[in-house]
């Protein structure tokens, strides 16, 4: 008797799992017909770049805002994307190639003040890189490639010896 219950409970549970197999399948099918557009900005994961969270502060937010976020002032952080620029420009974004060329700059989705205040979030932010790529609109590859070629720049400039890059 106690048999005959159990078969017939590995029975039903195999017949569920049978119903949850085939539904999973045929929701991936129709999944795979769908254009690729890559999967995070297809589902709303990351906004796109003109409507995250960095382009709202840099371009309509007042200076308290701007301040909260990259924690420099306005005035400030325009002189760090001043003397970061030049060597933004001359580093590549991958570590295998050499220096950009310029068709290479012009398909950059993002600028050099752009990757200088990712890198300087990244920097004096608590927050994850996970948690912190959303408020760029990147996704999290080109995020950390532009924070690692951010840092690089700053960290260059702080070793200029351009006045404007020291404390005296």
């Amino acid at each position: 008797m106690a048999a005959v219950a159990a078969v017939s409970t590995m029975q039903s549970i195999i017949s569920s799992n049978t119903i949850a197999v085939t539904a999973i399948l045929q929701q991936s099918s129709e999944g795979n017909v769908k254009k690729k557009t890559g999967r995070y900005l297809r589902s709303g994961a990351v906004p796109n770049r003109v409507e995250s969270v960095w382009f709202k502060v840099d371009n309509y937010g007042d200076e308290l805002e701007f301040l909260h976020f990259t924690s420099l002032s306005r005035e400030s952080f325009n002189v760090l994307c001043i003397l970061t620029e030049p060597v933004l420009i001359t580093l590549p974004l991958h570590r295998d190639s050499g220096t950009p060329r310029s068709q290479d700059l012009k398909r950059r989705m993002f600028s050099p003040r752009d990757m200088t205040a990712m890198a300087l979030k990244f920097l004096l932010s608590r927050a994850e890189m996970k948690d912190l790529h959303v408020q760029f609109g990147a996704i999290i590859t080109v995020f950390d490639r532009c924070i690692e070629v951010g840092m690089c720049a700053i960290v260059k400039v702080l070793l200029m010896t351009d006045a404007r890059s020291r404390l005296y």
